[in-house]
């Protein structure tokens, strides 16, 4: 059911796909990578990061709230990099199980710094506006437009 929930929200536009999509794929390469690296089965690594905790609910609810995520589209993309990066970290090394919620902590901290990124700079150069040239009319007399 929270599933529903979730897709639901998503194509309303209430929840930023964007820092979803970039979690649930992020935690899935970077723990396939350490899976890779550090041996074990790969898959295995992948689904137990991907779907222990409240890594989910976490994606779909919790990092997506309004109030405390980033407003520019490349500071959710690198928000939901950053959340999902941070918590491989802590359930792998600190056998904290519940570190999505820390590292979702840990990355509201950085919200005010990640508005700023991918916000256009304002221009400082003045626009020349060219204005077509008008038609030359002769000579002409403010009576001759009265029949």
């Amino acid at each position: 059911m929270a599933v529903g929930i979730a897709l639901f929200a998503v194509c309303r536009g209430y929840i930023k796909w964007r820092i979803t999509l970039t979690y649930l794929v992020t935690t899935a390469v970077f723990s396939g990578v350490m899976g890779y690296i550090f041996g074990g089965d790969i898959i295995l690594r992948v689904v137990f990061h991907l779907f222990m905790g409240s890594s989910i609910f976490l994606a779909f609810f919790m990092a997506t709230d309004p109030a405390t995520t980033p407003l520019t589209r490349l500071g959710q993309i690198i928000f939901g990099a950053g959340l999902a990066i941070l918590t491989i970290i802590i359930q792998t090394y600190s056998g904290f199980l519940g570190g999505s919620i820390l590292a979702l902590v840990i990355m509201n901290l950085t919200c005010p710094i990640l508005d700023r990124v991918g916000v256009p700079k304002p221009s400082t150069t003045r626009l020349k506006i060219k204005l077509p040239k008008a038609k030359e009319v002769g000579d002409a007399m403010p009576t001759d437009c009265i029949r």
